[in-house]
């Protein structure tokens, strides 16, 4: 369950090293984008309870920098000093009205709210007052109370806002500090260590210096996001759904401070439900509504958008080879993935906690190579190091991949991945590596493709796109993170078919692309069989099967018992047509496969190249009076014979896509050996 592993993640989370700093910064928005600009103008109200008085002062939390000659200023907030004021940007609604639960005075200002600071009272009764009546740190003060301090506050504001330039599109932050509240504090000095976050200087106690107590920031946003979670819904004394146990209180999981779960969605809720009974559903406790909380927002920094070449390696037709030349780039719809580690027991979140913020560091930080490389697995550009303390076979990855725009709650969940085992996806990283490094270089040189660059054999996600096709790309991922059987029968037919389509159009570069990738793949599944099944392979390597095959196709020491499967004698039957057709360009100037076998644009079939190919070289040969070559008529015989076990057998039928792709790699691999008498034709062929 994806809110499960949510709540995995941020128990690692509170478990692990992070401060109040870095915990506050994760679950605001105070490094988001939309956030930066309204640091440039942060009022810091400064309440007296003594006399009543306020002080305001305005300062940008940042500088401006100008990122070239001649250009305008940018400007860029202090991500350090930022997170002294927690704000959290609207996820929806009309953003000048008070939104959810405020921890504490520390609001966001649009510039609408800069006009209505011409009049205080407006201000005071549009803005303050609704935000301060939906504040966590004055619940318990009275109306009255909350009315007048909205006033004082109100026209401290407007006479400030007055002394100062109005610009095209102001934009603001108004943190109001009431030293009434725990969570502000006076100091002799500026004090950044521990818990204690610097706001600013005091100017109604000069000397003295204004800080955000972190800790019970944290607390007041915690209790916030609870209490927003409670409008939906809220039980005393009831069993939560996360933890099988009695709570004092618990809350519906659907909630606004996390769209994935948005109550505007309605298809989770019953009819019968009232719109604070949303609790009859699921149901989660304090305690882990704050690990859900804190998992969901890292989350959002763990997870990134699949590139464009992965995109169109995915999502590419994989039975047409022109479609998938030329893909349209853009109708590709955006996909994100972010991955999670969660522990196989109930404890070990400080260890989980370490493999997860490792993602988050760079290979220069880490100080070591990362063990596992998610981009290659699951093309997700992040790395995770695991815990030389513990066992990471202790712990599962989870795998998330969606579509849609977060922000507004239209997610679309593609893949959910769950219980991958580390070792497991650590071997799947090394394959995919040594395949890219070893194997795709061979077989490129092989069929003189070396390098060409292509994203097929980029990572898991794009080797299954181009074998499966779009629609099992999720579902070859999800078996191959799991150690279950993959099988090869799709990318066989659609390479045979594909080959056949090229063949027509003459494109021998675009045949050898595609078997190039076939011979890849068939590798890629023999070493997942022999590393992550314990399998061997179906055989030896096939390219050294097919030298071993061509060297005694051309010293003549070719037997009938060499040819003991339909792909042998496909590929030998190839090496036979393309020396049979040599010698017939030589002769006729004409290509033998165009014009004898694949007339009026059938399709070829084994039934085809034995009927129409095979069994015609002698009598052509005959009519047109000229040698096949060399070793031609002791191979010629062995294929015959060969092709009469393939008929009792039912090759040609039951393993109709294997011979065809292996006679098009023999067809295409033939080379006319030196001492071969007749080279006539051979270079215009």
């Amino acid at each position: 369950m994806l809110t499960e592993s949510l709540i995995h993640v941020g128990r690692a989370v509170l478990a692990g090293s992070w401060t109040s700093r870095q915990k506050l910064a994760l679950l605001t928005d105070v490094h988001a984008d939309n956030t930066k600009n309204f640091f440039q103008n942060v009022f810091i109200a400064e309440y007296s309870p003594s006399d009543g008085r306020v002080a305001v002062s305005c300062k940008p939390v940042g500088n401006y920098a100008s990122e070239g000659r001649g250009k305008k200023k940018e400007f860029h907030v202090d991500t350090r000093a930022v997170v002294a004021f927690p704000v959290v940007y609207p996820s929806g609604g009309n953003p000048l009205l008070a939104q959810g639960i405020y921890p504490f005075p520390c609001y966001l200002m649009f510039d609408r709210h800069f006009q209505w600071l011409g009049d205080p009272l407006e201000f005071a009764n549009s803005f303050l007052l609704p935000r301060l009546r939906s504040t966590v740190s004055y619940r318990s003060a009275s109306e009255h109370e909350r009315v007048q301090f909205a006033a004082i506050v109100s026209q401290a504001m407007s006479a400030e806002v007055a002394r100062k330039p109005s610009g095209d599109k102001r934009l603001g932050i108004l943190m109001i500090f009431d030293p009434r509240l725990d969570v502000f504090a006076y100091g002799g000095r500026r004090d950044e260590t521990g818990e204690h976050l610097w706001i600013g200087e005091s100017m109604l106690e000069p000397g003295k210096h204004l800080h955000l107590k972190g800790d019970i920031a944290l607390q007041l946003v915690s209790e916030a996001r609870f209490l927003e979670a409670s409008e939906l819904g809220r039980e005393k004394h009831a069993i939560s759904t996360f933890t099988n146990r009695k709570s004092d209180e618990v809350v519906a999981v659907y909630n606004r401070s996390w769209l994935w779960l948005s109550p505007t969605w309605d298809l989770p809720k019953s009819i019968y439900w009232k719109d604070n009974e949303w609790t009859k559903g699921v149901k989660i406790d304090r305690k882990s509504y704050e690990a859900f909380l804190n998992g969901a927002q890292l989350i959002k920094q763990l997870t990134r958008p699949l590139s464009n070449a992965v995109l169109k390696e995915i999502f590419s037709p994989i039975t047409n080879a022109e479609a998938r030349s030329r893909p349209d780039k853009g109708n590709f719809e955006r996909i994100y993935g972010a991955p999670m580690i969660v522990p196989l027991l109930d404890r070990g979140y400080e260890i989980s906690f370490n493999m997860i913020e490792s993602m988050l560091r760079e290979q220069e930080v880490r100080g070591r190579p990362a063990d596992l490389h998610l981009s290659t697995i699951g093309g997700i550009e992040l790395d995770i190091e695991f815990p030389e303390s513990a066992d990471p076979d202790e712990f599962r990855l989870v795998l998330l991949y969606y579509s849609g725009e977060l922000s507004r709650g239209d997610v679309h969940i593609r893949a959910l991945i769950e219980d991958v085992i580390p070792s497991v996806a650590r071997k799947l990283d090394l394959i995919v590596r040594e395949l890219k490094d070893a194997v795709v270089p061979e077989v490129q040189s092989k069929f003189e493709a070396s390098g060409e660059i292509s994203y097929r054999y980029e990572n898991l996600l794009t080797l299954f796109g181009n074998a499966y096709g779009p629609g099992y790309v999720w579902s070859a991922l999800r078996d191959a993170l799991h150690g279950r059987q993959l099988y090869a029968d799709r990318i066989v037919r659609a390479t045979a078919a594909k080959l056949t389509e090229l063949a027509k159009k003459e494109d021998t570069w675009g045949m050898k692309k595609e078997l190039t990738f076939l011979v890849i793949f068939l590798s890629f599944l023999d070493m997942y069989n022999e590393s992550i099944r314990n399998e061997t392979g179906k055989g030896e390597d096939l390219l050294s099967q097919w030298d071993e095959l061509m060297r005694k196709y051309h010293d003549g020491e070719l037997r009938e018992e060499d040819l003991d499967s339909p792909e042998k004698l496909g590929f030998v039957t190839g090496l036979l047509m393309r020396q049979f057709h040599n010698a017939f360009w030589a002769k006729t100037e004409k290509d033998f496969l165009k014009s004898r076998v694949l007339q009026f644009g059938n399709k070829l079939t084994p039934d085809m190249i034995w009927k129409d190919g095979v069994l015609r070289c002698k009598e052509l040969a005959i009519k047109w009076s000229f040698n096949p070559g060399k070793m031609f008529d002791p191979n010629y015989a062995v294929v015959c014979l060969a092709f009469d076990r393939a008929r009792q057998e039912n090759w040609l039928t039951e393993k109709f896509y294997e011979f065809l792709n292996m006679f098009w790699a023999g067809y295409l691999l033939y080379k006319n050996p030196k001492k071969e008498e007749s080279t006539k034709g051979e270079e215009s062929a």
